[in-house]
């Protein structure tokens, strides 16, 4: 029995799913900066490209959006903060050879030993 509804001509297999634009969080202070500077709603609605609604849901979602902001500020703080020396680099895997080293030739290495040499 044939079906009482066929597929249109164009079907919708082929065409791919609409893509939603969902702003970055720096594009989402960016936008808070502007509304606390004294934008409208309005003006921000037409230079985001975004609904009026977007933007006062964002607005809404303020504190929300800065606490993550900060989060991902102080764990990228935390990487970067702490770069080292690069002679401390270098000596430490020249220490690390020396004690590999020495370990196949079955000598025991102590602190006191490492200091002597």
């Amino acid at each position: 029995m044939p079906c009482k509804h066929p597929a249109p001509a164009g079907g919708s297999i082929g065409t791919p799913a609409k893509v939603r634009k969902v702003p970055t969080m720096v594009k989402k202070v960016e936008l808070l900066e502007k509304l606390k500077s004294g934008m409208s709603y309005a003006v921000c609605d037409c230079h985001y490209s975004r609904n009026e609604s977007s933007i006062r849901y964002i607005k809404r979602k303020k504190k929300e959006i800065h606490k993550c902001i900060a989060l991902e500020a102080t764990s990228v703080a935390n990487k970067t903060l702490h770069l080292r020396d690069p002679v401390m680099i270098k000596m430490k895997k020249a220490l690390s050879i020396w004690i590999e080293n020495m370990n196949s030739c079955n000598v025991s290495v102590d602190s006191n030993y490492q200091g002597q040499s």
